[in-house]
């Protein structure tokens, strides 16, 4: 019996431990957010081009990491035109010290840059009322680059 009750108590103990930890981990950030739950300016990443109107879709984005390392990938919209938005990204991108590696300019448009060790890519695509949804996509460079053959 009083096994049992060792037993019972240890269970009892184990779940209340288990819900105390689910709701410490509810309350941790997706990245977009703060830790007291305001959501991030874009001024935040620094190394990332955006005009006044340009704003951040929070539950599309996904940010590890903060200031010249952050990876992950934001989303965001803003009034230009789909080619406008590729002039403004493909202008502004190198002045933060992107360096441009391949670019396509068509409906759905792609800028890809390398900054020291990390790759983004652009893409740009229109919305429904001649706006531009934005995706880019930061990550470390992986492998090494291909020689040139001759």
């Amino acid at each position: 019996m009083r096994w049992l009750n060792i037993l019972l108590a240890l269970s009892a103990l184990t779940l209340v431990t288990g819900c105390t930890q689910s709701a410490i981990s509810s309350h941790q950030t997706d990245g977009t957010t703060t830790q007291n739950g305001k959501q991030k300016e874009l001024t935040a990443f620094e190394d990332i081009p955006a005009n006044s109107e340009t704003k951040l879709d929070p539950d599309a984005s996904i940010i590890i990491s903060e200031g010249d390392d952050w990876m992950g990938r934001l989303v965001l919209n803003n009034d230009m035109t789909p080619f406008a938005t590729f002039d403004y990204y493909r202008q502004h991108m190198p002045e933060l010290g992107w360096n441009l590696v391949a670019s396509v300019k068509s409906q759905n448009s792609v800028l890809t840059y390398m900054k020291g060790t990390r790759v983004a890519t652009v893409q740009i695509s229109g919305s429904k009322f001649d706006d531009s949804r934005i995706t880019i996509t930061v990550s470390p460079a992986t492998g090494v680059m291909p020689k040139k053959v001759n």
